[in-house]
């Protein structure tokens, strides 16, 4: 008996020390929720100048932002992450090393990321770009983001897009910001 118990303990125990699964699996696509945390780990607390323009239904502003919070600014981009285990399997992947680029090419139409080219991949990223498409019965959005960079660090983005709400306009929107 003392040994059965024994024997249980070890297995608990050995059982614990497990790491968990997620930990262990390696991510199937590129980790683009990371690489904007570490952006923004870079980017905080440095003294930057963020000039932003945007232009929503023809109407223009332009904000020069020396306090970022570049968890807002990113948010979108970081949203955009493809490894979820719903989506794994729905992207094809086209890597071509001549040119340092990679796509992910949704196989589904329902999926919300249609598309994700990176440029520079793997060691020296130039460009993140991504296509966003949400369609239902009430509501249609269609985004084109993208990611510039510059030795690895980032210096640009962009988001374009429009969308509609049953009962109201189309709205156009493009935000253009740029680190100096």
């Amino acid at each position: 008996m003392k040994l059965k118990l024994l024997l249980f303990f070890a297995l608990i125990s050995l059982w614990a020390c497990e790491k968990p699964k997620q930990a262990r699996e390696e991510r199937k696509y590129f980790d683009l929720k990371a690489w904007v945390a570490e952006t923004v780990r870079q980017k905080s607390g440095k003294r930057c100048v963020l000039v932003k323009k945007t232009l929503i239904d023809g109407k223009s502003e332009k904000q020069t932002l020396e306090q970022i919070n570049w968890e807002h600014e990113l948010m979108l981009f970081a949203e955009a992450d493809l490894n979820s285990p719903a989506l794994t399997d729905d992207y094809q992947i086209t890597e071509n090393k001549a040119e340092k680029t990679v796509v992910y090419q949704s196989t589904n139409p329902n999926n919300k990321i249609q598309k994700m080219t990176i440029k520079g991949y793997p060691d020296q990223l130039s460009e993140i770009a991504i296509e966003v498409s949400e369609v239902n019965q009430f509501y249609e959005a269609k985004r084109k983001m993208s990611l510039k960079m510059l030795d690895n660090q980032l210096v640009a983005y962009q988001i374009l897009g429009f969308q509609r709400i049953l009962f109201k306009d189309a709205m156009e929107y493009e935000i253009n910001a740029k680190l100096e």
